[in-house]
C-alpha cells in the first residue's frame, strides 16, 4: 500500500495543490534570496509586494531547477495526481496577479504576458511530476 492509497483522496485533492503551490513560492524565493533583493515591485498589500519581489529577483536557471524537483517529488508520491502537482506550482502568482488586477491597482498593464510567463513556469514542475509517474509506473 502505498502513501497516495493511505490518506484521504479528499484531502488530498486540497493538500496537494496548496503544498505544491508553497513549494512554488519557496522555489522562487530561495533562489531570489541567494541571489539577493535588488530590485523592489510596490503592492498596496504587503505580502503581494513581497511575492513580486522575489519574483522579479529570482533565478530563471536553479528556480527552474527546483520546480522540476518539486515536480518529481510530487509525482513519485502521489503518481495518479501528477498534472494537479504540476499545474499548481505557480498558483500563488497567478491567483495574487489576478487579485490585483480585479483590485484596479494598476501595476499589471501587460497582464497577459504576466500570465503567460508565470504559466510558463508550471513547465518544469509539470515536467518532474510527470517524470516521476513513469518511474513510479514501471
Amino acid at each position: 500500500m502505498n502513501l497516495e492509497q493511505k490518506l484521504n483522496p479528499k484531502l488530498l485533492n486540497v493538500t496537494l495543490p496548496v503544498a505544491s503551490a508553497l513549494s512554488g513560492v519557496a522555489a522562487v524565493a530561495a533562489t531570489a534570496y541567494i541571489h539577493g533583493l535588488d530590485k523592489r515591485e510596490e503592492s498596496p498589500v504587503a505580502l503581494f509586494e513581497w511575492l513580486f519581489t522575489v519574483y522579479v529577483n529570482l533565478e530563471f536557471f536553479p528556480t527552474i531547477l527546483l520546480l522540476f524537483v518539486i515536480g518529481l517529488v510530487g509525482g513519485l508520491a502521489f503518481p495518479s495526481r501528477w498534472i494537479l502537482i504540476g499545474a499548481s506550482s505557480m498558483l500563488v502568482f497567478i491567483l495574487a496577479a489576478v487579485l490585483e488586477i480585479m483590485w484596479g491597482v494598476g501595476a499589471h498593464n501587460v497582464w497577459p504576458i504576466e500570465l503567460i510567463i508565470y504559466f510558463f513556469f508550471t513547465i518544469p514542475s509539470l515536467a518532474g511530476a510527470g517524470m516521476g509517474r513513469l518511474i513510479m509506473k514501471d
